[in-house]
């Protein structure tokens, strides 16, 4: 057989393409298999979030420096470099391994990451001094019928500093 045909293309691939495929295909799996190659969670979809479980490096758009670089507050920014040694030296810990998962899942719902500050919130907030303390399942209920809305701060403009001052706030 002079090619191999795809479906996906509908046209014969060349013996030179087929090789380029191969290449290709061992290459990404080569990079899914090692547990420290490099990754950015901008590039990442959920849906192909779990190949990377077994990671023990922090995405490459994890950025300290970029993230406490207008904090003048010395406890803030000592509440960061404590988050930043804990993501160095202890990754595979259960608290950061969540905390990471957690943000992942967060920053993908970009811009719309904030409370809204209308009528909107007043209301729930009515309804939630109105419900019995005791019965959570009805707080959750309301709570999940209230709407995310873009907020306009710096951080949720930019993926990669939401990503990690979010990761940070988590672990703290």
């Amino acid at each position: 057989m002079p090619g191999q045909c795809w479906a996906r293309r509908g046209a014969c691939l060349t013996a030179c393409e087929r090789e380029e495929q191969k290449i290709f295909e061992v290459a990404l799996q080569t990079w899914e298999d090692d547990p420290t190659s490099e990754w950015m969670t901008t590039e990442v979809c959920i849906e192909d979030y779990h190949q990377l479980f077994g990671r023990n490096t922090l995405p490459m758009n994890w950025c300290y420096e970029a993230s406490v670089s207008d904090s003048k507050a010395t406890f803030v920014r000592e509440c960061y470099e404590w988050a930043q040694d804990q993501f160095e030296h202890k990754l595979n810990d259960w608290q950061c391994d969540l905390t990471l998962h957690l943000t992942f899942l967060i920053s993908k719902i970009l811009p719309n990451v904030g409370w809204p500050t209308d009528q909107v919130l007043f209301n729930l907030e009515d309804h939630l001094d109105e419900l019995h303390k005791n019965d959570m399942h009805r707080v959750i209920q309301a709570v999940h019928t209230l709407p995310w809305v873009p907020k306009n701060a710096k951080g949720a403009k930019d993926k990669s500093s939401y990503y990690t001052q979010v990761s940070i706030v988590f672990l703290c």
